[in-house]
């Protein structure tokens, strides 16, 4: 039996500052923009230093960050076929052709699965997981928003909190992704569970740098690059390189991407539980064919609940995360943008 989670959505254009709703606080006033793009609901959150575009729709993909002390500047990565019209035709394919196909760029939620696609359970987990394009209802909080949805292929309700927060002009300001995953089935289930922000020029160069508190890095694939995690490829370079930041100390993860062409610093720092390590894979021409054509120059920095990428091979690795019936796990990741 369904039940409610969440007020009615809001439809049409709109425009309301959340700070003013019970509770808030007003040193963080955000607003709240509902419109229209591409026939998809688009929710718009903006503070004074930061704006977030959040499509409840598709995955409750945060579609672009914006630094507004920089003019604006974009922080995520957007593929060239970015958000497809609402309704647009589907061709067959594999699954990895489909999520593909229906990927904007931006920030996503792998779960359950997290890579390729997996038989689980008498289903398909498709790639990356239901979650990344699943529908999320939606409902304003007071400094940010509230997006809900039950999974079809697993017995799975979300809750997915995105809240922004300014944090003063030496500090910058914030995005904050909690999400809140029960187990509504009967059955014990495995699962993988990652956030997958993408990164994209004019962040990227290669005079910016990555730095970690992990004392670990495993190298997965390489092509044309150094194998340093700390170097941003060149673009145009026909490089890649794919890996994972391990063992981090105390109980939280910590990546930094600093970027001198751009004067902006992207902190990421997560609990540990559920994600252990952080995917870190960048893309600078060298993928040819579907969907890339040479052109892509895109950074993953992505923290995740388990490694080498694939659910199959983290069953292997013993690596994932279980859900008993009616377990609750939280997830929590902050990304601050700095100025430099």
């Amino acid at each position: 039996m369904s039940r409610p989670f969440l007020p009615p959505i809001k439809r049409g254009p709109s425009r309301m500052p959340l700070s003013d709703s019970p509770g808030a606080n007003a040193a963080r006033t955000v607003s709240l923009t509902v419109s229209e793009r591409r026939g998809w609901e688009l929710v718009t959150l903006r503070s004074d230093r930061l704006e977030a575009e959040v499509v409840p729709g598709v995955g409750g993909t945060i579609l672009q960050l914006r630094s507004l002390v920089r003019g604006g500047t974009p922080l995520l990565y957007e593929t060239p076929w970015g958000l497809r019209a609402r309704g647009a035709l589907q061709a067959a394919g594999s699954s990895s052709d489909l999520a593909m196909d229906a990927y904007p760029g931006g920030w996503q939620t792998a779960f359950p699965n997290g890579g390729p696609a997996s038989d689980r359970h008498g289903a398909t987990w498709t790639q990356h997981g239901e979650a990344w394009h699943a529908a999320f209802d939606w409902a304003p909080l007071s400094d940010g928003v509230r997006l809900e949805t039950r999974l079809v292929r697993s017995p799975f309700r979300i809750s997915r909190d995105i809240v922004l927060t300014d944090l003063g002009p030496e500090l910058g300001s914030e995005v904050r992704v909690t999400e809140a995953i029960v187990n509504e089935g009967g059955e014990t289930i495995q699962t993988a569970w990652g956030q997958h922000p993408a990164f994209g020029a004019p962040l990227l160069s290669p005079r910016a740098r990555i730095s970690s508190t992990a004392a670990g890095w495993q190298m997965e694939a390489e092509v044309g690059a150094s194998s340093d995690p700390a170097t941003v490829l060149p673009p145009g370079s026909h490089a890649k390189r794919f890996g994972y930041f391990t063992d981090f100390p105390g109980d939280r993860g910590f990546l930094r991407l600093d970027s001198p062409d751009a004067g902006i610093a992207v902190e990421l720092d997560w609990a540990l539980d559920p994600y252990r390590c952080a995917w870190s894979w960048m893309e600078a021409g060298a993928a040819e064919g579907f969907p890339y054509y040479s052109s892509a120059y895109v950074l993953g920095l992505e923290p995740f609940s388990g490694w080498p990428a694939g659910i199959d091979a983290m069953t292997d690795a013993g690596r994932l995360v279980a859900f008993a019936p009616g377990q609750r796990r939280v997830g929590d990741v902050r990304l601050r943008v700095l100025p430099l």
